[in-house]
């Protein structure tokens, strides 16, 4: 007799100041919040049931002072390399919180930074907050150390770094090592064989810390136990390849589960075909055609706004650029998708904005 296929249901939900994806399969509840305009005490403001279950990823943004919840990572904004005062400004977060028998936490350095779960068709791992051992060192140092602990935390978890689909990289004045910082990550990447597996999405936009480190980061891994899950790596229609202009990383990085699938896109900002910023210095263009780019990689994948999960919005000045951001997102009718909006340096010094995108759909 065969075993019935498991229904995966997913449901979205938003109040005032927050949006909630849900997704019920093969006895784990994945929750996905974004929030924006809370105060300190954000955590009992969380809607329905959520805390509940293991967190991973849980990014803060807002002032510097306050407790942090376990396992999150607190981003400061940033402009030319200098960490801005942001006390008095709202909080804003993003989580992730899986719920299911098999969730287990994930420890670095004696404290709880992500979560480790599995179901019939795959293993997985996200983790947060992690930094380099020695922060005295040169950036391109610490980078490769971190690197490193995310293949260390990894291993301690019974994966390899080629299992890792998505990285967030937070350097600090980004601008100043950028090109540094991806002769690292090629060079590890051709250590550890990643080119030969699946290339992880990422973003690497420049933003402050608490702890003065050069470079933080979280990550995704998942692997496989069989057919039923596969990886695959995707283009963007409008762009050429990253690697083309040095950068080691995929556009995007889809997840096909047996009843549903995850897109992963890539930090996504205006860069023509040929690997050169466009609309310099006009950042309603660099805005519009960030997002042409970003709807064209969920559109060729079957994925549209309305599927997206979580979603961060990079502006180098916050202030004079944000509400540009709102009156086009309005105009297009993105104004309900779960975004944070938050201020850091993007990779060149002639982008003013980027975005990334998480996006789940039901098969």
């Amino acid at each position: 007799m065969s075993v019935p296929k498991t229904v995966s249901l997913l449901r979205r939900s938003h109040g005032p100041s927050w949006q909630e994806t849900l997704l019920e399969s093969s006895g784990n509840r994945l929750r996905i919040a974004t929030g924006n305009g809370l105060s300190e005490d954000f955590e009992d403001r969380l809607p329905g049931e959520m805390g509940r279950g293991c967190r991973a990823m849980q990014y803060v943004f807002g002032p510097a002072g306050g407790l942090l919840p376990e396992g999150a990572i607190r981003l400061l904004p940033q402009q030319h390399g200098a960490t801005l005062p942001d006390e008095g400004s709202p909080i804003s977060f993003q989580f992730f919180e899986i719920e299911g028998a098999s969730a287990a936490p994930v420890r670095y350095e004696g404290r709880v930074s992500g979560v480790a779960w599995e179901d019939e068709t795959a293993r997985y791992c996200q983790v947060g907050d992690l930094y380099p051992k020695d922060l005295s060192a040169t950036p391109g140092v610490q980078c490769r150390q971190l690197y490193e602990v995310f293949e260390r935390v990894l291993e301690a978890q019974g994966f390899a770094f080629t299992d890792c689909i998505r990285t967030w990289l937070y350097p600090s004045a980004v601008l100043d090592w950028y090109d540094t910082l991806n002769d690292v990550r090629t060079r590890f990447y051709k250590e550890r064989g990643v080119f030969d597996r699946i290339v992880p999405a990422s973003t690497g936009v420049g933003a402050g810390n608490t702890r003065g480190a050069a470079i933080t980061g979280s990550f995704l891994a998942v692997q496989p136990k069989g057919s039923e899950l596969t990886l695959h790596r995707h283009s963007s229609p409008l762009q050429c390849s990253a690697e083309n202009y040095g950068s080691s990383f995929s556009r995007a990085v889809e997840v096909r589960h047996r009843d549903f699938r995850e897109l992963y896109v890539s930090g996504t900002a205006s860069i023509e075909p040929g690997g050169l910023t466009i609309h310099v210095g006009d950042i309603e263009k660099q805005i519009r055609l960030s997002l042409d780019v970003m709807e064209a990689i969920l559109l060729k994948q079957g994925f549209g706004w309305a599927d997206v999960s979580r979603s961060i919005a990079y502006l180098k000045h916050k202030r004079e650029h944000l509400p540009v951001f709102r009156r086009i997102a309005l105009e297009r009718g993105l104004s309900d998708i779960p975004i944070v909006c938050f201020q850091a340096d993007v990779c060149r010094h002639d982008l003013l904005f980027e975005i990334e995108a998480d996006a789940i759909v039901l098969s």
